[in-house]
């Protein structure tokens, strides 16, 4: 099945066919994804990754006004979404995938082999540890997390590793509002702050996909998504993030 993107080259388009082709394959030996009809990765997958491209440009036009190139890290980055697909659609940006289970850290390094992503790499690690590391602490323009934890908890993973003036972007499903509202003291106590909300549904995904033949019913479900932007106003106390145990027991701030 042809992948159609708006926005996107035909070599960019066929990269991520040959990512869902390698993404199939790959879920017969070991559980990646439950998703494996290509239309389907291709709507739910792959576009939905890419819809943080209009926050990323933003962030390039407000940042640099030049020639955009900059830093991003994909926290809990699983089979590689969204952070090899941003490296698809984003050559000029250095993507960086934080991932902790190891047979999903071998298949991103065989898709980025395979498709030779010299802008990619992926970095087999906990995102509260490599956080206090100085070759990632405070380094990234922007840090992406899809589906990995909630707000308060993805705050205290994420600010830490961006530059002062970075965005956070949350992918989020219809309940984020209550999430938020316990992400507010960890967001002030990190240096964050609430940008933005975008709005968008599968409706939307399945008319960026040209060629994409996608049951009716798949259309009126499950519509509502969002990207949950944070912005980083200061820089992160050292201490932050705590180790996993606290940051589960405790929410920040409270």
């Amino acid at each position: 099945m042809t992948f159609r993107y708006i926005g996107l080259d035909e070599e960019q388009c066929r990269r991520l066919e040959v990512f869902a082709e390698l993404l199939i394959a790959e879920n017969r030996i070991h559980n990646l994804t439950a998703i494996t009809e290509p239309g389907e990765i291709y709507r739910r997958h792959f576009a939905d990754s890419l819809e943080a491209l209009e926050v990323i440009h933003f962030h390039e036009k407000a940042a640099w006004q030049k020639a955009p190139c900059g830093s991003l890290a994909d926290v809990g980055s699983g089979a590689g979404l969204p952070g090899l697909a941003l490296a698809i659609a984003l050559p000029h940006w250095t993507i960086t995938s934080i991932e902790a289970t190891g047979k999903k850290v071998q298949f991103q390094k065989k898709v980025i082999e395979t498709l030779s992503l010299a802008n990619a790499c992926v970095v087999h690690g906990r995102a509260e540890e490599l956080a206090h590391d100085p070759q990632y602490r405070e380094t990234f323009d922007i840090v992406t997390a899809r589906a990995v934890a909630s707000l308060d908890v993805l705050a205290e993973l994420g600010l830490p590793l961006l530059k002062p003036g970075g965005r956070m972007i949350a992918y989020k499903g219809a309940d984020y509002q209550k999430e938020l509202e316990s992400a507010a003291s960890a967001l002030s106590v990190l240096g964050g702050q609430l940008e933005k909300v975008v709005p968008y549904s599968l409706a939307e995904l399945t008319r960026k996909v040209d060629g994409l033949n996608v049951n009716p019913e798949y259309v009126e479900t499950d519509q509502n998504r969002f990207l949950i932007v944070f912005h980083k106003t200061g820089c992160t106390e050292e201490k932050y993030p705590r180790p996993w145990r606290r940051i589960k027991k405790s929410l920040l701030g409270s």
